[in-house]
């Protein structure tokens, strides 16, 4: 807005260290493993997919016998580990978090899955499948990707001819809360991301939050935050020979109607729609030529 220095001194006001923690502190606090362990449950993980679309929810937990999946971003492997008790033939799950693959290979021994499950501390860059999966999942996961075009384009040389890739993301990053810098805000700014100077958000994250990971660019934080646009995603789409099977914009917004119809009425005005755009349900193929 006014340069790193203001926007600093504007900000910090509204900050909080209730959540400071290192990277350190963080893979090696001994109770996560232990409070994850306890509260997961296939039922409980199906509840959280119930937020998304029920189109998600009819394409992943139904008729899933005999199928494979590759969750990319797969975090404590939740969603995989349901479907592999439901009857999934293999499942494999990605992420850049060492403390996630071990927690879901931990959920999956816990569970007698082990078999079925495949977790690995990787990034999708760098990963070389040795088969192709029925279906790529990829949820809240998309906008951190480093170079989301590449993994767009490498999905879908990652699924059979007549599979599926669904990808639920969001908030992006121009979006109210894209940022993703909430965890040290006394209450949450909208549009902070795309208002304040990009070096004072990350400055004050690092005194206030993670102060042992200094960055000066969003791509460069722990996870990693790639700043797409919702106009990027299609665009990338569009030149990696995937089709649109199902798009659907900001579905975490149904339950509140207000707030959703406003939104969707500036999504519908071109030079406004990536400041509107928060999340995005999409399901892709190599064999639909057109919308649905």
């Amino acid at each position: 807005m006014f340069g790193h220095k203001i926007d600093y001194l504007l900000l910090k006001p509204f900050t909080h260290k209730r959540n400071l923690l290192t990277e350190e502190e963080l893979n090696s606090k001994s109770n996560e493993m232990q409070r994850i362990n306890e509260d997961f449950s296939i039922e409980k993980e199906q509840l959280r997919i119930n937020k998304f679309d029920s189109r998600f929810r009819d394409q992943v937990f139904k008729s899933n016998e005999s199928k494979t999946y590759i969750d990319v971003g797969c975090g404590y492997g939740g969603l995989l580990i349901a479907l592999a008790y439901r009857g999934a033939k293999k499942v494999v799950g990605l992420d850049i978090m060492k403390r996630r693959i071990k927690i879901a290979s931990e959920i999956a021994r816990k569970l007698s899955l082990n078999e079925k499950c495949e977790f690995l501390n990787q990034d999708i860059s760098s990963y070389n499948a040795h088969q192709k999966f029925d279906v790529l999942i990829s949820t809240e996961a998309l906008e951190h990707i480093d170079d989301p075009g590449s993994f767009i384009r490498k999905s879908s040389d990652l699924v059979n001819d007549d599979g599926s890739i669904i990808f639920i993301f969001g908030d992006l990053f121009h979006s109210p809360f894209g940022d993703h810098c909430n965890g040290f805000m006394k209450f949450p700014i909208p549009w902070k991301g795309a208002l304040f100077n990009e070096r004072a958000i990350l400055q004050l994250r690092e005194e206030c939050f993670r102060p042992s990971d200094p960055v000066e660019k969003f791509q460069d934080i722990e996870g990693g935050l790639n700043k797409m646009r919702f106009s990027e995603f299609i665009s990338y789409v569009e030149s990696s020979g995937l089709t649109f099977k199902q798009l659907e914009i900001n579905p975490n917004l149904k339950k509140y109607p207000l707030i959703y119809h406003f939104f969707q009425f500036f999504t519908k005005i071109p030079s406004l729609r990536d400041y509107f755009v928060m999340s995005v349900y999409a399901e892709l193929n190599k064999a639909h030529k057109s919308y649905e």
